[in-house]
């Protein structure tokens, strides 16, 4: 919708390239509309499981049949060169897209968490103990999504896998791992030289703190240098 007049909250746009080599529109997000928002991290599952698939919904193309709140569509104001626009539904570049989808799903498959599919944001992991069970499992994720006009990719869906990555890790019939990619990242990076690096590294290595004992105590000379009243200083231990 091309509106007029004048807005103090409008932001530039650009294309950014993404995974399917295609554009999608950004914009540089000056305003936060709500609340941050804390995934929460996949827990260990009882028992082996031996069949799984992994969807992803098109985050993109079912983000925006979400309407937006009318007294909130100003804050969603873009310039152009020809105009200024607004959004009438969720484009996938605002603050509260991602929180908002999550819950979306979440009410979509209240009935099947943490029994066979886990879920978060567009990910899909549908996980089943026999190939019948399996087959029952991803015929129900598969139809609630076509009830609800949110479709999977099918180039981006994997079916009938004994192993599949997840979330930054690795589950298979032998329990959950971290994946070897992230181990290799975390051993990788380079030594902080602020605060703010500081507390970057501890947020990707404390996702995978259950995997470490005593990551806190491996951690604490680090989370030590994040005290306002201490001075930045990094040395060999």
């Amino acid at each position: 919708m091309n509106v007029e007049g004048h807005y103090s909250n409008e932001c530039p746009k650009w294309l950014a390239k993404i995974a399917a080599n295609t554009a999608a529109l950004h914009k540089e997000r000056r305003v936060s509309t709500g609340k941050k928002f804390t995934p929460n991290n996949p827990n260990n599952r009882n028992g082996r499981l031996f069949h799984m698939s992994a969807e992803e919904a098109q985050e993109a193309p079912d983000v925006v049949r979400l309407k937006i709140r009318a007294t909130d569509i100003p804050k969603t104001a873009f310039t152009t060169r020809y105009g200024l626009y607004e959004y009438n539904v969720m484009s996938f570049g605002l603050t509260n897209a991602p929180a908002y989808f999550m819950n979306l799903m979440n009410k979509i498959f209240m009935n099947f968490l943490d029994k066979f599919v886990v879920v978060f944001i567009d990910d899909i992991l549908i996980y089943s103990k026999t190939e019948d069970e399996h087959e029952k499992h991803l015929e129900t994720i598969l139809e609630t999504l076509r009830q609800h006009q949110l479709y999977a990719k099918f180039s981006k869906c994997e079916f009938w896998l004994k192993e599949v990555g997840f979330l930054g890790l690795i589950f298979s019939a032998g329990g959950i791992v971290v994946d070897p990619a992230k181990i290799k990242t975390v051993a990788e990076w380079k030594a902080p030289t602020t605060q703010t690096e500081v507390r970057t590294f501890l947020g990707l290595a404390g996702y995978y703190r259950r995997f470490v004992e005593g990551f806190s105590s491996i951690a604490r000379p680090m989370t030590q240098l994040l005290k306002k009243d201490k001075k930045f200083e990094w040395t060999q231990m």
